[in-house]
């Protein structure tokens, strides 16, 4: 408990969205009202201390308040075990007890990113969805899917009066071709790494991969964005994308069709492992910056097309979750139990 404006004691909640590519920082008061809200680009800092005594001194310049959070509730892109976590596409390591420590912050709870996403969509409006195929309001299990920096999943189940999250390393298993340009690119894929998981397909960097791997399968030459591939460029996958919203490069245009039909699949792999009659929601970065080329009809037909069973998810909703701080609000909502 600290003084806060006007000398009111006031317990304030840090939560946090911290992926591979920007971290999401929101200060609030414990009972959930928001006070400011910092973006930051992880290629800025070497751990995140450094976000938020960054974070802290934006409060104080910003809203003229010197706050102290008593608690932090943070959403992390890795699995959390014994209260740290490793941070696989960034190479970080972090532990809540150190943490807590080094930014005197009485307790620092972390969760899995999709944990996060998990609670917050729970707490986001019709507006902040475009959905595909609706469905019934039974409170049936919930699937939640996103492409990022990398590929996280999460599930959600009804218990008694109220969902219970769970996080998920989906995003890791088995890339699983389905077209002939598929299988040409899990093999260029398999030159390249030990092992091909599905996130080395629908993530950022995987966008980065089909592009490289498309443009040496049709024998490109020259090029802005393969130069800056090979130079390790990080914006790449949005010049991919940028490429492909304007129309000026074939290969990109390529490139996000074999993505998005990529990620359809992924989505209803989930959903028929799961049979999430509560529905099945897409978030993650990629897809709302992507919306202008997702053909709605093919992505949902691909998302079903599963054979013998395809049937199975007629009844499963399928929404894209258009709020790009869903896994933030998540996070309030889980901190503001603890």
């Amino acid at each position: 408990m600290v003084n806060g404006a006007g000398g009111l004691i006031v317990n304030y909640l840090l939560t946090g969205d911290v992926g591979g590519t920007k971290t999401l920082l929101r200060l609030l008061t414990k009972d959930g009202v928001p006070i400011y809200t910092g973006r930051y680009s992880m290629r800025d800092f070497k751990g995140l201390e450094g976000i938020v005594a960054q974070f802290l001194a934006d409060v104080y310049r910003f809203c003229q308040l010197s706050a102290q959070p008593r608690v932090a509730c943070l959403g992390v892109a890795g699995s959390i075990v014994d209260n740290k976590c490793h941070m696989v596409n960034l190479g970080w390591t972090l532990d809540s007890h150190k943490l807590a420590s080094d930014l005197g912050i009485e307790r620092v709870v972390l969760i899995n990113d999709f944990t996060a996403v998990g609670y917050g969509i729970l707490g986001l409006d019709q507006g902040d969805l475009l959905t595909l195929q609706g469905g019934g309001n039974s409170p049936g299990t919930i699937g939640v899917i996103g492409a990022g920096t990398g590929l996280g999943e999460g599930f959600l189940i009804w218990q008694q009066d109220r969902y219970v999250v769970y996080p998920s390393e989906g995003g890791h298993v088995d890339f699983a071709p389905r077209t002939a340009i598929e299988m040409e690119l899990l093999k260029y894929l398999l030159s390249k790494y030990d092992r091909v998981s599905v996130e080395r397909v629908v993530s950022g960097q995987g966008i980065v991969n089909i592009y490289e791997f498309l443009w040496q399968y049709r024998q490109g030459t020259g090029g802005e964005i393969y130069q800056a591939i090979l130079a390790q460029a990080p914006e790449v996958p949005a010049q991919i994308a940028k490429a492909a919203l304007e129309q000026t490069d074939p290969i990109a245009m390529e490139t996000i069709g074999i993505f998005l039909d990529a990620y359809a699949a992924a989505v209803g792999n989930l959903a028929l492992k799961l049979l999430s009659y509560g529905g099945i929601y897409v978030a993650g970065g990629i897809l709302p910056k992507l919306i202008d080329l997702v053909d709605r009809e093919r992505f949902l037909s691909t998302i079903k097309a599963k054979g013998r069973v395809s049937h199975l998810l007629d009844r499963v909703p399928f929404h894209i979750v258009l709020n790009p701080e869903v896994g933030l609000i998540g996070a309030g909502i889980l901190g503001k139990t603890l």
